[in-house]
């Protein structure tokens, strides 16, 4: 019986079609067979052999890298691509084609000393950066165990200085670029300038991001490169680019380490014998009579015959030896066609060196970006939760000072025995440790904030952008100094307490908004050698701060510690107007600026001149508006030909100098109007209808024409390449 085939085909031609299947199978299989490819990789520039270069096959996750000779082993076929990379280097692609023995001389990237940099409202290489400029990248970030921004740039830039500002677990340090930049020593005279993705950030803010999130920061330390940010750039500008999501790449990073914090000095304190011995002698010493006797000196221990036994060390309870500190963090990131994202999420714990302290804080950051033809959309949303226990402020201080004749303390005990005889003063440091030992000082700290930028690339020449950010901020502090009682043994009578040790709740609420809105237009003009960039910005800003506290003394017990819970009907409301500092105040800013680039010859020559117009809300009508100008130049001298042969040692030279004039507006707010507040009475109208006001009175005679603090700066420095070291050598 004949059978029949698909298709119609006899079984002649089913033979037939059978051994073309085959080998169309097998022969590709023979093609493709695997084989061993080895080479030595070595840099072109000096012949110096490479290791760890990374060696993957093009479009697969196989690869390898070199070892400690420069050589490396790989398995692939002989239809595939092989790419060379490595940090500092060219990246190499070179076909397989069936050879079993590659090397490699990878050619030094001279681009990576012509990084690309932040200069504020753009990007320019760092062969055309006119100013002192300087980069941190991320893996620089996280080489060290740090909490925030500040920290992770402490010994990373020449002329940042990086301080703690306490000792407090979580506190910001102090970051001062080339000294202090105001005479005044108002909120955020000398700090610099932060601004996050290219929104500025309130003067005096830290913005507490988690070294997890930033890709990059720049500097801008002198005056020449911070003008195009105005009177706020009075100080130095950072500028934090956070980490953005690549394209047909789904990555997720996990980063994590645990720490403690170990006390390794601290203050010589005296025994018991020479505390007795020194008590004795200032007394003898400092009698105003000139009568008193070893025989007549007396010391509370006559009456109190339990201290000799004493041998008290509060620094030993109150410190936290080994306190622990942690970071933990996860980043996701990814993208697909048009559309980019990256997601990081962070949590920071640091336990206090004095005990009931510590400090946690969470930080979670989106960021997304969406091109479509000339247009671009760019968003990021940030939310932070900061939640503190402080430790009560002179505690360290009130430990040293206190006698190792006193009572014993036991942190966990609710009766402190025998504190002392008759002497008040030993009851009274007594009382003050035991009722900070008790003192509950909580916060609680909600930050979000977020921008969305849209730029239009309208010709090749032609770009325009406008983005708009806001934030907003609240804390809760509560304090609660605990109820407790001091009783005199002998009488049974309760000793009188003052208010540094009577019980008393203490509330406080603090909210700060701020928002943004900048729009930018960059033109860019090409003929023959020569290149002309221009950028106009339009930039508004708004800040509104407001405070309140209450204060209630005398509570009912230690379980019902609300503001109601106190019974002293006296309660202290207090907005805080009588500080600067703390009073509630709105700050509006407007600030036009324009900034010319000229290049000649590929960066060989650049001359930049920047002009910013800045009006403040903080001064008076006459005296809003300040214009602050600024030029400068750089001269890449290992461009010249002359250079020659001297680019194998040295890769880049480059001369640069600057002028800029630059205000601060570090005053006080409402400081050119008459402002009143409570505090003593004060008269109100004029002639007959004169009226008193009872607890009223003007904080200070208005100045309407207070002026701006502006300063003068010359600026000149030289940035040299090192090839054979790889590094970027500055001077200023």
């Amino acid at each position: 019986m004949r059978k029949f085939l698909p298709f119609g085909m006899s079984i002649k031609g089913g033979v037939l079609m059978s051994v073309l299947l085959l080998i169309t199978v097998f022969i590709p299989l023979g093609v493709s067979a695997q084989s061993i490819v080895k080479g030595t990789v070595k840099g072109a520039d000096d012949g110096e052999l490479l290791p760890g270069v990374s060696i993957l096959v093009k479009g697969t996750t196989r690869g390898t890298i070199t070892d400690s000779q420069g050589n490396y082993q790989l398995e692939v076929s002989n239809n595939e691509t092989l790419e060379f990379s490595f940090v500092g280097y060219k990246t190499q692609t070179v076909a397989v084609a069936g050879r079993s023995v590659i090397d490699i001389a990878l050619e030094f990237d001279v681009q990576t000393l012509e990084q690309v940099v932040v200069v504020g409202y753009g990007q320019t290489s760092k062969k055309e950066v006119t100013g002192a400029v300087a980069k941190v990248e991320a893996e620089t970030l996280l080489k060290n165990a740090t909490p925030d921004v500040a920290t992770a740039l402490q010994g990373q830039i020449a002329g940042v200085s990086v301080q703690a500002s306490s000792g407090e677990p979580g506190a910001a340090a102090n970051i001062r670029i080339r000294g202090i930049g105001s005479t005044t020593d108002f909120q955020g005279s000398s700090d610099p300038l932060y601004v996050i993705d290219g929104i500025p950030w309130p003067l005096g803010i830290n913005p507490n991001l988690s070294p997890n999130e930033i890709e990059s920061i720049d500097v801008l330390k002198d005056a020449s490169s911070a003008a195009v940010y105005g009177v706020k750039g009075a100080s130095g500008v950072i500028l934090i680019t956070t980490k953005t999501g690549k394209a047909g790449t789904f990555r997720i990073n996990v980063d994590s380490w645990t720490g403690i914090q170990r006390i390794t000095s601290g203050t010589s304190l005296m025994s018991p014998e020479e505390e007795l011995y020194t008590d004795f002698m200032r007394t003898f010493n400092t009698d105003a009579t000139g009568e008193r006797t070893w025989s007549t000196t007396f010391h509370p221990l006559e009456i109190n015959r339990l201290g000799f036994t004493n041998n008290s060390d509060l620094i030993g309870i109150i410190e936290n030896d080994n306190a622990l500190t942690m970071n933990h963090s996860i980043n996701v990131s990814g993208g697909e066609g048009n559309l980019t994202y990256n997601i990081v999420g962070s949590y920071f714990y640091q336990d206090g060196v004095i005990i009931n302290s510590d400090y946690g804080r969470y930080n979670l950051r989106s960021n997304t970006t969406f091109r479509k033809n000339n247009w671009t959309i760019k968003t990021g949303v940030g939310l932070r939760r900061e939640d503190r226990r402080y430790a009560p402020f002179g505690f360290l201080t009130d430990a040293i000072r206190f006698s190792p004749l006193g009572a014993q303390i036991d942190p966990n005990a609710s009766i402190v025995q025998d504190a002392s005889g008759n002497n008040a003063n030993d009851v009274a440091a007594v009382g003050i440790i035991a009722s900070k030992l008790r003192r509950d000082d909580t916060s609680d700290e909600n930050h979000l904030n977020g921008f969305i930028q849209i730029e239009n690339q309208v010709t090749d020449n032609l770009k325009l952008s406008t983005r708009l950010g806001a934030s907003t901020t609240d804390l809760t502090r509560t304090t609660i100094f605990p109820l407790f009682q001091q009783i005199n043994q002998e009488t049974g009578e309760l000793i009188p307490q003052d208010n540094s040790t009577r019980s008393r709740v203490q509330n406080m609420s603090r909210t700060q908004t701020t928002w943004v809105w900048e729009s930018i237009a960059d033109y860019r003009l090409r003929f023959n050698d020569h290149r002309i960039d221009f950028t106009g910005v339009f930039s508004l800003d708004n800040v509104t701060f407001g405070q309140f506290q209450a204060l209630r003394f005398d509570l009912i017990n230690n379980d019902i510690t609300v503001l109601d819970a106190a019974t002293d009907e006296a309660a202290r409301v207090d907005s805080w107007s009588n500080n600067p500092f703390l009073r509630n105040r709105v700050t509006n800013t407007l600030g036009i600026m324009g900034r010319v680039k000229y290049t000649f010859k590929e960066g060989r020559y650049v001359v930049s001149a920047v002009v910013r117009r800045d009006g403040s809300s903080r001064f008076g009508v006459e005296n809003q508006w300040l214009t602050s100008p600024s030029v400068s130049a750089a001269w890449n001298i290992s461009e010249e030909p002359f250079w020659g042969t001297i680019r194998n040692v040295v890769s880049s030279f480059k001369l640069r100098g600057g002028w800029a004039r630059i205000g601060n507006q570090a005053i006080p707010d409402y400081g050119a109007q008459p402002t009143v507040a409570a505090g003593r009475d004060y008269v109100f109208n004029t002639s007959d209808s004169e009226v008193l006001g009872i607890g009223f009175t003007q904080l200070g005679f208005a100045n309407p024409n207070v002026q701006w603090e502006t300063k003068t700066e010359i600026n000149a420095g030289v940035d040299v390449g090192l090839l054979d070291n790889k590094i970027l050598v500055e001077a200023n």
